[in-house]
């Protein structure tokens, strides 16, 4: 009996965990493509992925990139960073 209050808590702390691992993969997945900016190298594409890229040109000569996704928690999730040659 009590196992069945018991597992709702353990797939939301397994939803939890995959989720930062989204994160942690999301920060990389963002770092290669600022460094591949910065040294001048064209954008690869992201094939088959669950992250969407989006990158803007700010006045004042930087980049923004930001990397959007649904969370395996279903929350919606953003990161982005900044990068000017």
């Amino acid at each position: 009996m009590a196992t069945i209050f018991v597992l709702p808590i353990f797939i939301g702390i397994h939803q939890e965990r995959v989720a930062i691992k989204q994160h942690e993969e999301a920060l990389l997945l963002l770092e290669g493509h600022v460094l591949t900016y910065i040294h001048g190298q064209p954008l690869p594409e992201l094939e088959q992925s669950s992250y969407n890229l989006e990158t803007d040109d700010l006045q004042d000569g930087s980049k923004r990139f930001c990397l959007t996704w649904k969370g395996a928690n279903s929350r919606d999730n953003q990161s982005c960073l900044y990068a000017k040659k």
